[in-house]
């Protein structure tokens, strides 16, 4: 499950709400997701399809 937000109470809170319910641990930030390249700054969260692209030509033999 990825949890995100500007509210780090409010993330917290639910972290620690779910932690009650369900058996969780908390990762680092966020690579990887689906294939997708994640990354993020002041802005915002940016997915890029690249490795995922990289991963199926490699898979099928179309690679350099």
């Amino acid at each position: 499950m990825i949890i995100t937000g500007d509210d780090q109470f409010e993330i917290s809170a639910l972290q620690s709400y779910l932690g009650q319910q369900f058996e969780m641990k908390g990762l680092s930030m966020l690579h990887y997701f689906l294939g997708l390249e994640v990354s993020q700054d002041s802005t915002g969260y940016y997915l890029s399809p690249a490795k995922y692209a990289s991963d199926l030509l490699s898979r099928v033999g179309i690679t350099d």
